[in-house]
């Protein structure tokens, strides 16, 4: 697989690296259908349809990409299906898995990638990714180096198994957001802002996977400061936050903007998925605007 930025070298590294490729926007209508099946294993590639709301699988061996189409073998006759007529791909499931990562390197665009090896050379930096291959890239493009990798690990930085958003009045959704507010803006709690975290709107369910592979959950929670201000008189912005290792709730209190910002601390140790559960509290869903500031999963 080649894969091309503005902001480093072109990387070849290895297909077999590649769990899924997703070829459309993935919305609150299907993404907990998508994570529901990127959670599953598979015995050979899959091809995955939209069928409006509805996501279907066919199993296929996936081929080459090339001038926007994908070369599948389907009951033994190989085809070539434009992309924009797929959803996306899921690889048959390989189980060799993958070195530990030395570092991330984050680039001003947000991107994240996982290395195993990093040196400096004058201002440019190459790195091998723990996929295989290796690229070159300048110290401006360069946003942070995070050294803790397989030590702690930011829920903003993965994917939830499971998204279940329900909302108050009608189809009006918020959407959670990773490392900002609905606004575009830092996460905030009182006078604290995070680089790293999660905006969660009630009512919203989030599932992250564990595996019995981490030790602690650690987070500093309170209501989105940029609503906070706005109404910590008027008694409204409470919501119900509840947090479970497997079974075992962990917290299962009301936050409120007068709230001053509380640390959290779990142990999660055996657990084989953490669940983030904001609900509406006894004021509808009006500024149901939470913020777990750093929310991270230790070793």
């Amino acid at each position: 697989l080649k894969v091309e930025s503005e902001l480093y070298s072109r990387v070849n590294f290895p297909t077999s690296s590649v769990g899924s490729l997703l070829f459309q926007p993935l919305d609150e209508v299907v993404s907990e259908s998508w994570n529901e099946l990127l959670s599953k294993e598979y015995p050979a590639d899959v091809v995955i349809i939209r069928k409006g709301d509805l996501l279907d699988r066919i199993r296929a061996v996936v081929g080459e990409i090339r001038e926007g189409k994908l070369q599948l073998i389907l009951d033994q006759r190989e085809v070539e299906v434009p992309l924009e007529k797929l959803f996306g791909v899921i690889f048959a499931t390989r189980n060799e898995g993958l070195p530990d990562a030395f570092c991330s390197a984050t680039f001003s665009n947000r991107e994240s990638l996982y290395l195993k090896s990093l040196k400096l050379s004058g201002d440019t930096w190459k790195g091998e990714l723990v996929q295989g291959g290796s690229l070159l890239f300048q110290t401006s493009h360069l946003q942070k180096l995070d050294f803790s990798q397989g030590k702690i690990i930011y829920l903003s930085d993965l994917e939830p198994v499971q998204l279940k958003y329900k909302p108050f009045w009608g189809d009006f959704t918020w959407n959670y957001q990773r490392d900002m507010n609905v606004d575009g803006d830092p996460l905030q709690i009182g006078k604290e802002q995070f680089d790293k975290g999660l905006w969660i709107h009630s009512r919203t369910e989030l599932e992250y996977r564990l595996a019995k592979k981490f030790s602690r959950f650690q987070a500093t929670v309170g209501i989105d400061e940029a609503i906070a201000t706005e109404i910590r008189s008027k008694g409204v912005g409470k919501v119900k936050l509840t947090i479970l290792a497997d079974e075992d709730v962990k917290i299962d209190e009301i936050i409120a903007p007068i709230d001053k910002p509380r640390e959290l601390d779990y142990d999660v140790s055996g657990a084989l998925t953490l669940k983030i559960i904001v609900d509406y509290a006894d004021d509808l869903d009006i500024s149901d605007h939470l913020v777990l500031g750093n929310a991270r999963i230790l070793k």
